[in-house]
């Protein structure tokens, strides 16, 4: 079996702009991205940097005005409805806000067999289920449960869950442990890492915070005011930014011992 060796997603000048005429907001402006197959890719930027546009512009819920998003060497503009039914096979998404991600009319066992079911393959669903509830390390009890009996922690394993039913190539995890306590942001991180090794799946990791895109991606791209004004492997260029931008950026990040703030600093492992 030959193994692809192109990258798994392509963005190549993407603009997005909303609305027309003196009204309009041009949110990306030539936006050009790569991510390798298993690996992650963390975009990171402030809020109303465009991050999120990126994500949405690939998942189809932001217009491309020009340039081209290729997925797997297909284009992805342009796609009808249909096609994006299908394309969600390949690509989920987890956002930042899992009870707000989940039915609370529907028990746990119901919203993972969804993705499953919408796509013809509910046959699969017990099996499936059963296998990413434990790869999540939630207990089958879950499944009878309703979302607002859980933590924020377990809520956002259980959305993790549900992205893996259909075997994905890709994630978008948009802020996914932003909302999340330090020491759970650890637990799931540590759990994303897991696996990325197990299923070799890929990252696109959209996150404000410096000191999580150094611990989970292997390369990152920083985004302002929809520009991305650098990006290169995670270490070097955390540890080595050339642009202000940047190192405002590993600047704001809370660091226990406040004499190491400043310009020039690295930036800190997160002790997960």
């Amino acid at each position: 079996m030959t193994v692809p060796t192109a990258p798994l997603l392509s963005i190549e000048d993407l603009h997005v702009t909303f609305g027309r005429g003196r009204r309009s907001a041009h949110i990306l402006k030539g936006v050009s991205l790569v991510l390798d197959r298993g690996k992650t890719l963390g975009l990171v930027g402030e809020s109303g940097a465009g991050k999120s546009t990126v994500g949405n512009a690939i998942l189809g819920l932001a217009p491309i005005s020009s340039g081209r998003i290729l997925f797997d060497g297909r284009s992805l503009n342009g796609l009808t409805g249909s096609d994006r039914r299908r394309l969600s096979r390949d690509i989920q998404v987890v956002f930042q806000d899992p009870l707000g991600s989940l039915n609370p009319a529907l028990t746990i066992g119901a919203s993972l067999a969804e993705p499953l079911q919408a796509q013809g393959q509910a046959g699969k669903s017990q099996d499936r289920i059963a296998q990413n509830l434990a790869r999540v390390g939630m207990e089958a009890d879950a499944l009878s449960r309703y979302p607002a009996h859980f933590s924020g922690g377990q809520l956002q394993r259980l959305c993790i869950a549900r992205a893996l039913m259909l075997e994905p190539k890709l994630i978008i995890l948009d802020e996914p442990v932003s909302a999340l306590d330090l020491s759970v942001q650890g637990q799931v991180l540590n759990l994303l890492k897991d696996l990325q090794a197990e299923t070799g799946v890929s990252f696109l990791f959209v996150s404000h915070d410096m000191a999580v895109v150094e611990y989970l991606a292997h390369d990152v791209a920083v985004i302002e005011a929809g520009v991305i004004v650098e990006k290169g492997p995670g270490q070097s260029l955390m540890h080595a930014p050339t642009q202000a931008y940047t190192q405002r950026l590993l600047d704001a990040i809370l660091l226990p011992d406040p004499s190491r703030y400043g310009s020039g600093k690295p930036a800190p492992n997160m002790a997960i």
